[in-house]
């Protein structure tokens, strides 16, 4: 089989694109009644101009968005107000830093840089391709028992070009800036399976035997170099190396893995496996790792008194345990060793520095799961369904212990800390129509997640607007409590704690010093219920579908509401919200008083912290299959023409902001989805 695929697709922000072509080749022959073989290949190649998505680098256009008032001209402008343009005919760019003695010249904020500039003047391309192969040999060595081989290859570049323009912008202070990184990657994976699987009476038996064998090899480069000719963007043309990098790492892991299973009578289930995996990441002496699964099942409605039932088609209850290793350190491969990092010179003179503290005996974090569940079909399978429990319980978390400063080192990387996570899982399904013409399906799935700390290296530690200690969860926010405005005096209150003299609370009271306002737990970014619906109609040769997800009880902590609601900073950009301001006392309004003064207004505080509940149609989709019988000479299996809609609607409790935000529930001037309408022909020869 080959198949071949080509996307080209633009961005939200202005100039950035990607562009991708595939191609995938797949064979495989019967050579005898005991061996077959088989192998697939694929190419993969993709370039993509990647401007600044997100955050507030000076470079992000997200951050210009909020921060940049649109009384400021893109384009330079002449005494006369008249547009400038440069000696080729092109409108020059206002960067907001020109000559006093121009008229308007003097941008006073983000000067130096141009929304627009960034974006046309600028360019970050990457480059990706991806070839891989995979090889296949299957021997039938007896009745029920077969030996299969599979090795696989994979070669992975990443070529990413930044330049900024050496005329305007920030980079013409050193007369342009190119920057060049090289990531290439080669994964090498070899499985040897034996598997045996035999029927007698009302027994099933299976068996496997597994070996495999990873290695990955990277080889990593980076540069950049100032001091560039104008429309000269190559790394090789500039003037000054400003700075150098590079290395090449092997990470290997050999695994075993046995695993069993049996079945009496379709009817009654269980199995187990067990695995051993070692890695090049943790020393010799703790390299292995131990893990191992069990579970079960029984499928109730085949039992006598349920095999004639008309109400339940299926009944089948299932419980498992089973663990799992991590050893995901992303580019830290030798993360045991204490070593020495170079690139510290003097002048001629190369120099070394101590690199951080490391814990020689770390070795692998372990996930452990269980699960419950119950799968049914009910009415003549009209409905079907699954109900699932769940736990995961992550031990010895790699995880990096902050140390004191005075030890010369933040942090150490270690094992430490117990982690869980558990809720449940429905799955709903009905088919509802189901005639000649007609079919009418929907379905529905939702999750109650949990998550908490069950252990930690020390009582508690800030991260970011959150607090992690034991039996709270890594979702919950830390923050001063917003208690409204003074009507007196238009300041921003917040609560603080009253304490008796042996320092136990014994109430609260407000405090217009935000440096006295106590933090508090409030609310959590992570939902209580998240979920989607999913409907399907046809009739005759028309179908129609649609999806819908739901997040509920989840909090937001909007830094981009606060950024434009601190009051009115020399230059940026404003919320109109601040009409609403406090302005002569009596006033009664939730918006403090404008200072020209710094105050903590603004801060993080539950003030921004809002309900992100949020309802979005996700995809929608009309098609058409034509009457390929009607096509003649075409010889088609099949033609659909479709009109398809993605991200049309949302209906949501805190505007202005995308709902479906980062986990920790934190903003940051990041590119909202965009709404997409597309209209594509399917075609099967």
């Amino acid at each position: 089989m080959l198949a071949a695929n080509y996307l080209n697709q633009d961005g939200m922000i202005k100039t950035s694109n990607f562009e991708r072509t595939s191609v995938r080749l797949n064979l495989a022959s019967q050579l005898t009644d005991w061996l077959e073989v088989g192998a697939n290949t694929a190419y993969a190649s993709s370039n993509q101009n990647y401007p600044t998505q997100s955050g507030t680098d000076l470079y992000s256009p997200m951050n210009w968005v909020y921060a940049m008032p649109n009384v400021f001209p893109v384009y330079k402008r002449g005494a006369h107000g008249q547009i400038v343009y440069d000696n080729q005919g092109g409108a020059i760019f206002d960067y907001g830093n020109a000559s006093s003695k121009d008229i308007n010249s003097v941008r006073p904020i983000m000067s130096g840089e141009n929304a627009a500039g960034i974006l046309y003047n600028n360019r970050t391309l990457n480059k990706r391709s991806s070839t891989t192969w995979n090889g296949f040999a299957k021997l039938d060595l007896a009745e029920g028992l077969y030996f299969k081989t599979n090795l696989s290859y994979e070669k992975y570049e990443f070529d990413a070009k930044a330049y900024n323009n050496s005329q305007y912008g920030q980079a013409s202070s050193v007369k342009g800036r190119v920057s060049r990184t090289k990531d290439t990657s080669e994964t090498l994976n070899l499985i040897n399976a034996l598997h045996y699987d035999t029927t007698f009476g009302n027994h099933h038996i299976a068996a496997d035997a597994i070996f495999e064998a990873y290695k990955f090899k990277k080889d990593f480069f980076s540069a950049s170099t100032t001091g560039f000719l104008p429309g000269n963007g190559e790394i090789g043309s500039g003037t000054s190396l400003e700075r150098i990098n590079g290395y090449d790492v092997e990470d290997r892991l050999t695994s075993y893995l046995g695993r069993l299973s049996y079945d009496y009578a379709n009817k009654y289930f269980i199995e187990g496996s067990f695995r051993r995996d070692a890695s090049t990441r943790f020393d010799k002496s703790v390299r292995n790792g131990n893990f191992y699964s069990v579970g079960g099942s029984w499928i109730v409605s085949s039992e006598d008194f349920l095999i004639n039932s008309t109400l339940v088609n299926l009944l089948k209850l299932r419980a498992s345990y089973g663990e799992l290793g991590n050893n995901n350190l992303p580019n830290n491969y030798f993360p045991y060793l204490r070593l020495f990092e170079t690139g510290y010179n003097q002048l001629d003179n190369p120099g070394v520095i101590l690199g951080n503290l490391t814990d020689p005996l770390l070795t692998w974090e372990k996930t452990a799961s269980f699960n419950v569940g119950l799968d049914f079909s009910l009415f003549n399978n009209r409905i079907e369904g699954s109900v699932d429990y769940y736990k995961k319980r992550s031990i010895d978390l790699l995880f990096a212990i902050p140390q004191a400063p005075s030890t010369g080192n933040l942090e150490i990387l270690s094992n430490a800390g117990t982690i869980e996570n558990y809720g449940v899982e429905v799955n709903l399904t009905s088919y509802n129509v189901r005639t000649e013409d007609w079919t009418w399906n929907t379905s529905l799935n939702f999750s109650i997640d949990k998550n908490k700390i069950t252990s930690l290296t020390q009582d508690s530690f800030i991260s970011g607007l959150n607090r992690w200690e034991e039996g709270r969860s890594l979702y919950d926010f830390y923050l001063r409590e917003w208690a409204g405005v003074d009507s007196q005096d238009g300041y921003g209150m917040w609560y603080k704690d009253i304490l008796d003299a042996q320092g136990q609370v014994i109430g609260r009271e407000t405090t217009k010093d935000y440096d006295e306002a106590t933090r508090y737990y409030n609310q959590s970014s992570l939902p209580k219920v998240v979920g989607g619906f999913n409907t399907t109609l046809a009739y005759k040769n028309f179908d129609f579908s649609a999806f819908l997800n739901f997040s509920l009880g989840g909090y937001v902590y909007d830094s981009d509401y606060a950024s434009l609601i601190g009051g009115i900073s020399k230059g940026y950009q404003s919320s109109p919200d601040l009409e609403n301001r406090w302005q002569k006392p009596g006033d009664v309004t939730d918006i403090p008083i404008i200072l020209n003064s710094s105050n903590n207004f603004s801060s993080p505080s539950s003030r921004f912290l809002y309900k992100n509940d949020y309802l979005r149609l996700k995809a929608v989709t009309l098609g058409y299959t034509l009457p390929v019988d009607n096509l003649g000479k075409l010889k088609l299996k099949q033609a659909r023409v479709y009109i398809q809609g993605e991200n049309l609607l949302t209906f949501q409790s805190h505007k202005g902001i995308d709902p479906e935000q980062a986990i920790n529930g934190v903003t940051n001037y990041r590119v909202p989805v965009s709404a997409t309408i597309s209209v594509g022909l399917n075609i099967n020869f």
